[in-house]
């Protein structure tokens, strides 16, 4: 029985990895336009594009350049959820993977979701083109109906019925939990604690937007220090994995190294979307992990001092904003070395598919 579930758990891994032979250019490429025209939007004294919106000439250039990258990054659950079914259930489970990918996108329930839905619709996929037999004639009937049709309900119905009602439940409970213990004078430390497991948990999921719209909030009426935290904590788990790149290069494959650089650059403008690639290969043991060096992290700035004089702004380049930046950046790094020593030491991450998939190799048939 062991054997069996070590096998299934290779098996998903793979699909896992498969996704990420997908995700991780499309990161890099929108990593590197969205790092150039924030360079030289700071270079310009200004640290938030979209303050160029209503601007013309070269500065509305430059927000539109930041806003189509940032899709780039806003698409990773929709390529999660594609291509981990594709991977499984073949070309009649991309749809399903695809539409599951979005929503997870427009209902923020992030790469989680993204991967779950994937993962549930490409089996269900899977399945049923080994247990439903047809006659020969209704062979293409099977291949572009009925699988398709098996995997897309699939989607429709966990995205669209199981999860949107909890999601938007949980983040709610989830806004309501923080604000009380903003308000209830509770210790500084108990605060970065919850913050900081909220942003690292899902990396841009319910938990994480939700502690992102307090914290924005209690910032827009003058209580800046939960956003002072948050942007450190959400720095962390990027920066983390970075650093690991550095420190273990032996153990990341060739494709994670440079994931590893994505994610540096990611971890200056405070983007945690950075840490995703390597937090799939194994959620179990990394989601916890991303949280224990996220608390770390803010503990160390609760306990060093951080604190903004005015409204603090996201990303490393935020220390502009703080009155002790040296001890911003002293949290940051001793959060990102939890990742960086201990998870390539509970995590393999020498396995890379890309290295062996390219188009020409691609070749699948609904026979």
């Amino acid at each position: 029985m062991l054997d069996k579930f070590r096998s299934v758990g290779k098996d998903l891994q793979s699909h896992i990895m498969f996704s990420m032979s997908y995700m991780i250019p499309l990161i890099m490429g929108g990593t590197v336009v969205l790092a150039v025209a924030r360079f030289i939007g700071l270079g310009m004294g200004v640290s938030d594009l979209k303050t160029l919106a209503d601007t013309a000439g070269f500065g509305h250039v430059l927000y539109q350049i930041n806003v189509t990258a940032t899709y780039a990054i806003q698409l990773i659950p929709v390529i999660i959820g594609a291509y981990v079914a594709y991977s499984i259930g073949d070309k009649p489970a991309l749809g399903a993977g695809l539409v599951g990918g979005y929503t997870a996108m427009q209902n923020q329930s992030g790469f989680l979701g993204a991967l779950v839905v994937g993962i549930v619709a490409g089996y269900v996929v899977k399945w049923a083109k080994e247990k439903i037999h047809v006659s020969e004639k209704l062979t293409s009937l099977k291949a572009v109906i009925i699988l398709p049709g098996l995997g897309m309900l699939t989607s429709v119905l966990i995205m669209g019925v199981l999860l949107a009602d909890p999601l938007a439940a949980l983040n709610s409970s989830l806004q309501t939990w923080l604000t009380d213990l903003c308000n209830n004078t509770s210790s500084q430390l108990v605060l970065a604690a919850v913050i900081g497991v909220m942003v690292a948990f899902d990396l841009g999921g319910p938990v994480n937007k939700a502690a992102n719209t307090v914290c924005n909030a209690l910032m827009a009426e003058g209580i800046y220090y939960p956003k002072v935290i948050e942007i450190g904590e959400i720095i962390t788990a990027p920066l983390g994995y970075f650093l690991a790149t550095l420190i273990h290069k032996k153990r990341f494959s060739p494709g994670l190294r440079e994931a590893g650089i994505s994610a540096g650059i990611m971890s200056i403008f405070g983007l945690s979307e950075g840490a995703i690639p390597f937090t799939m290969i194994s959620p179990i043991k990394l989601v916890p992990l991303n949280c224990l060096a996220s608390v770390v992290g803010g503990a160390c700035a609760v306990l060093l001092g951080v604190y903004a004089f005015m409204p603090p702004a996201g990303g490393m380049y935020g220390f502009i904003t703080y009155g002790n930046p040296l001890a911003f950046f002293v949290s940051i790094f001793v959060g990102g070395l939890v990742i960086g020593i201990l998870a390539p030491l509970f995590v393999k991450f020498n396995d890379d598919v890309s290295e062996d998939i390219s188009e020409d190799d691609i070749d699948i048939s609904f026979e």
